[in-house]
Parts: C-alpha cells; structure tokens; sequence
C-alpha cells in the first residue's frame, strides 16, 4: 500500500458520517465478532454487490476492484440507498450479516447523510463530466 493510500485509509477509519458511507477503514468482522465474507465471494451467502462503484472505495481509488474491499465493513450504497451502519456478509453459514462496530470520529462534527448524500451526487457528476448541480 502507498504512503497516499495509507493516509487516506487512516483518515477514513473512523465514521464521519451518521450511517458510515464512506467509510473505508479495514475492520474486517461484525459487532458479535464473525468474521466477513470476502465481498468477491459468493459463499457462505450470495449477494449483488458486484460492481465497485457500490463501495466508498471506488471514489477514493477510481482504479479500486472489488477485490480491493477484501473483506471490509462497507455500507454499499445501491440506487443511492444505504443500510443505517457499516456491515458485512458473514463467514457463517447461519448468520447471513451484520452491522459492524465502527468508532465515530473524534473532533470532526458528523455530516448529515442528506448532505453527505449531495456531496457524493456532486463528485458522482464532476467525475462523469456532468454539471455540478442538475
């Protein structure tokens, strides 16, 4: 991992936002202690979540893969929809997932997803060459 890559992991280790979506820290198992299912994997549970641009990870490494996530807590964030926490599908068979327990950041006041939400619509458009607002 590059020393640019490193800081970025750091400074995103901890939840900046209410329900986490840009979180791309490395806590790898759920609030009970199961370990995550790599999210390449299709086994224990099956799942959708194939394309990178559902993760975090893609706007900070726009050269990130799937394989990139491993087995990190991730809030997917679907048809700009996103679960109330960081999860993972779990390595047990019995269990198919779970929010993870991730610390919120210290000293940074959190922003609300609505404007978190615009933020990413922002970057999302900027990024496609789109104008800024619609």
């Amino acid at each position: 991992m590059s020393d640019s890559t490193e800081s970025t992991a750091r400074a995103h280790a901890c939840l900046t936002t209410p329900s986490g979506e840009g979180y791309v820290g490395d806590v790898n198992h759920t609030i009970s202690g199961i370990p995550c299912q790599q999210w390449s994997f299709k086994q224990p549970h099956g799942h959708a979540y194939d394309e990178i641009n559902y993760f975090a990870d893609y706007s900070m490494h726009s050269s990130a893969i799937v394989q990139d996530v491993v087995n990190y807590c991730r809030n997917p964030s679907v048809m700009e929809s996103v679960d109330a926490q960081p999860w993972c599908f779990t390595t047990n068979e019995n269990v198919e997932k779970e929010y993870c327990d991730i610390p919120r950041c210290k000293g940074k006041p959190l922003l609300s997803t609505d404007v978190y939400n615009l933020l990413w619509q922002i970057i999302a458009n900027v990024k496609n060459g789109n104008a800024v607002v619609d």
